[in-house]
């Protein structure tokens, strides 16, 4: 008769230590094409009286033990988390073993799984746990998918109930008595802070043996959890207790949760997300009432209660804006400890990556280096500023305004190009101590050691001499203009 038992156990040595949705880092993978896998974070060991061989279609694993001498799988990664829950996937045949395995076979098992009278099984530590009952289709002809999912969460010093969940195909298993789909373990003792391994005893084929463990985002009361609302929603049923921490980075924000009086902290050096809501204050308009941040400059906010309290423990506050014109300049955000938020808006990336001053170009090299060139640039002949700085700004509108003239006559944007202010002259000048008999020679000092913005791959001076004809040199180098009669003319060029 085919049978297998599936069980999750420690060895004697303990491994080191949006609608948000659960986030998994691979543990190990323990099968593939057809052999179990020694070198992707686990390690198989096979009993001289076990047999292992492929398939006939190579994609699976047949196995046979004696009885109470398992194959198993000792993992050798080091967890990218530990106390949280540990998934392991498995693709196996699932045939009626005829008699459950006795305590003393399953001892040091902190869990294990089995079908037997038409019962799928689960061990909880002490004694075997009726789970649902075995749907037709499900037998020894044909591999079934099943994901045990075992829970570390708490530690040595918290008192925590471990627990087993397992589902077959896309049913979760619940208990015959209490209809819980989590099995408590109560051998707690064996659980320490994550998987060491599994084993497989009996008949069968296994196809699959990957694990994955649940990174801990947030934490309440000495307890990981997946999300911080899954944190969140136990500390509202606990009443007054510790704050919920978060340990990880994560798209959840967090304000919704402060308004509703539940307290957020932050472990050291982890961003925690907070809506703005628009509820800020920013420059006086002319009526001496408060902005919004709709426009460019310094604005203030407050943190939302809950949070204030932990503001030490904040170091990447992130401020969202209800419009997409503006954004928040990056490392701008201070947080006062009273709470006080203080940052700076400007006009969004999105639109500063578009302006394209000479029809063809768009100035995207170094986004951040011409919002650099904008915030500062202010003059008689240009209304760039003003654009820049307004609360609706265009891309076409600031490629209108950087294609004018800068105070040094040419156009901004060659100037941002060029890698100098719009107000340093490009005039070329007679060098100094100029011996050559036969030419003036020329320089243009500001673009000796110029910058250039990457947007133009090639910068070059071309010299117009009077019969048409043409010289170039590379940016930088000295111009040599023939000791003749004649009018020349010298160009910056940008391809």
């Amino acid at each position: 008769m085919n049978k297998a038992y599936f069980m999750s156990f420690v060895f004697a040595a303990a491994l080191p230590a949006m609608a948000a949705e659960e986030q998994y880092d691979p543990l190990f993978k323990g099968v593939k094409d057809g052999a179990l896998v020694n070198t992707d974070g686990g390690s198989w060991v096979v009993p001289e009286d076990a047999t292992v061989a492929a398939t006939n279609d190579n994609k699976a694993v047949a196995f046979e033990t004696a009885e109470g001498t398992p194959i198993t799988l000792g993992v050798t990664a080091a967890p990218a988390d530990t106390n949280t829950i540990v998934k392991v996937d498995l693709e196996v045949t699932l045939a009626d073993v005829g008699t459950l395995m006795t305590s003393s076979e399953l001892a040091g098992k902190l869990t294990a799984f089995a079908v037997c009278t038409n019962s799928f099984n689960a061990w909880n530590g002490s004694g075997w746990v009726a789970l649902d009952e075995v749907p037709a289709g499900i037998d020894d002809s044909q591999t079934t998918n099943l994901t045990v999912e075992i829970s570390y969460q708490g530690t040595n010093e918290t008192k925590c109930i471990r627990a087993a969940r397992f589902t077959v195909g896309d049913t979760t298993l619940v208990t015959r008595v209490g209809g819980s789909d989590w099995v408590e373990l109560a051998n707690s003792a064996l659980a320490k802070d994550n998987l060491s391994g599994f084993g497989m005893n009996g008949e069968g084929i296994i196809a699959q043996a990957d694990a994955e463990v649940m990174r801990g985002i947030a934490a309440y009361d000495g307890i990981k959890y997946g999300t911080i609302s899954n944190a969140v929603e136990v500390a509202r049923e606990s009443g007054d207790a510790p704050a919920v921490e978060v340990l990880r980075e994560t798209d959840e924000d967090v304000t919704a949760y402060a308004a509703e009086g539940v307290d957020i902290a932050a472990a050291e050096g982890v961003p925690v997300k907070i809506h703005s809501n628009n509820d800020v204050a920013g420059k006086s308009t002319a009526e001496g009432g408060p902005t919004k941040p709709n426009a460019s400059g310094m604005y203030t906010a407050t943190l939302p209660e809950g949070v204030a309290g932990h503001v030490a423990n904040i170091t990447d506050l992130q401020i969202e804006l209800p419009f997409s014109g503006k954004e928040v300049k990056p490392g701008s955000v201070a947080v006062a400890q009273d709470g006080t938020v203080t940052f700076e808006v400007r006009t969004a990336s999105s639109i500063v990556r578009e302006v394209s001053p000479d029809g063809v170009k768009a100035l995207s090299a170094n986004v951040e280096k011409l919002q650099e060139f904008l915030a500062k640039t202010a003059v008689a002949k240009s209304d760039v500023k003003t654009a820049y700085e307004k609360a609706n700004p265009t891309a076409e509108e600031l490629a209108a305004e950087l294609a004018k003239n800068g105070d040094n006559d040419i156009p901004m944007y060659q100037s941002y190009a060029l890698g100098i202010d719009q107000n340093t002259s490009v005039k070329p000048v007679t060098i100094a101590n100029d011996a050559d008999p036969v030419a003036i020679t020329l320089s243009i000092p500001a673009l000796e050691t110029s910058e250039l913005s990457g947007d133009y791959t090639t910068v070059k001076y071309v010299l117009t001499k009077p019969d048409s004809n043409t010289e170039e040199f590379e940016k930088g180098a000295n111009i040599e203009v023939p000791l003749s009669t004649g009018s020349y003319q010298v160009k910056i060029v940008m391809e």
